[in-house]
C-alpha cells in the first residue's frame, strides 16, 4: 500500500559480539575451540566478538544451541554471565 514502509530491526552487533565473547569465556572455550565446534574460522569469531561482522542465521542458531540460550537472548540483551 502506498505510504507503508518496511521497518527493519537494527541490531547492535557490538553488544551481540560482547555476548558471544562472554559466553565463550564463561564456557571455557578458546576462539580456536569454538571455531571448530561451529565450523567457522577463528577470524570469523574474532570479527563477531569485536562487532565488525555478524554471524549468519545458521551460526546464530548453532551458538544458541551450544550455549543453551534463546536466540533473542543472544541478539537482544547484554548478558550477565557468571
Amino acid at each position: 500500500m502506498p505510504g507503508d514502509e518496511m521497518k527493519t530491526i537494527g541490531f547492535d552487533w557490538k553488544s551481540i559480539g560482547n555476548n558471544i565473547h562472554q559466553l565463550r569465556i564463561s564456557n571455557d572455550y578458546s576462539i580456536s575451540e569454538l571455531s571448530k565446534i561451529i565450523n567457522v574460522s577463528s577470524r570469523s569469531i574474532k570479527s563477531w566478538e569485536k562487532g565488525l561482522s555478524a554471524p549468519s542465521l545458521k551460526n546464530i542458531i548453532n551458538l544458541s544451541n551450544l550455549f543453551l540460550i534463546k536466540i533473542d537472548d543472544l541478539l537482544c540483551y547484554s548478558l550477565e554471565v557468571k
